[in-house]
Order: C-alpha cells, then sequence, then structure tokens
C-alpha cells in the first residue's frame, strides 16, 4: 500500500509540472486517490494505539450503520 501511495504521487507530480492545463483533472483525481490512501495508512497506524484504537472502531461503527 506504501509503494502504491507513493507512485502515485509521483506520478501526480510529474503529470502535474510536464502535461498541459487540459488535464488538471486527472491530475487532481491522482491527488485525491493517493490522499485517500494516505488516510487509510494513517488509520490503520492509529488503530494499533492503545486510547485512540477504540475510538476509532466505535466511529466506524456508527458511520457504518447509517
Amino acid at each position: 500500500m506504501d509503494q502504491v501511495m507513493y507512485a502515485l504521487l509521483v506520478l501526480a507530480v510529474i503529470f502535474r509540472y510536464t502535461l498541459i492545463n487540459s488535464c488538471f483533472e486527472w491530475i487532481r483525481n491522482i491527488y485525491v486517490i493517493d490522499l485517500v490512501i494516505f488516510y487509510l495508512r494513517t488509520l490503520q497506524l492509529f488503530l494499533i494505539e492503545k486510547q485512540l484504537g477504540p475510538k476509532l472502531i466505535m466511529i466506524r461503527r456508527m458511520v457504518g450503520s447509517i
């Protein structure tokens, strides 16, 4: 997951500075996918934490029931 995240970030930065202005929507989508992967990876790290882990599990269950 980390390698995909870093590869998408490098790809987005390369596209950002090499492509013309009409492709910015694609580049933004790549940034968004990369950001979602980053957030998921960060949440995985916090699930190990003694204090935050149970709270994240409760929040996930509350949001999942909506």
